[in-house]
């Protein structure tokens, strides 16, 4: 970035900013990495937390798991990655989306 600012002038912040303003990454096939390589990913992109999103490959027959991914992953994590970074990328209001998909207990359940 540095060494070629002469040939890139419109350029404004590093290149790896952009990538994290602009790129998601779905959990979708995560079972493919080994833990080296996880590790090796971990190290390469520090905020890769903030850009994973939660994919299962539904409906497809070799749909993974939820807890397959939540296993595998940091559980300070859960939040970002199970709805906070979808209700970023995609402009949900994290309040009216549990308000929406709240399930209602049935009648004359206890709580």
């Amino acid at each position: 970035f540095h060494l070629m600012r002469q040939e890139s002038p419109w350029v404004k912040t590093m290149p790896s900013e952009y990538i994290h303003r602009n790129l998601r990454v779905s959990t979708q096939p995560l079972e493919t990495l080994t833990s080296k390589q996880f590790k090796t990913l971990l190290e390469i992109y520090p905020f890769l937390e903030d850009v994973l999103l939660f994919a299962t490959d539904y409906p497809h027959f070799d749909a993974d798991d939820p807890f397959y991914i939540t296993k595998r992953l940091p559980k300070e994590w859960m939040p970002k990655l199970l709805y906070k970074n979808s209700c970023e990328t995609y402009g949900w209001d994290e309040k009216e989306l549990e308000a929406r998909t709240s399930v209602e207990q049935p009648v004359g359940s206890v709580r």
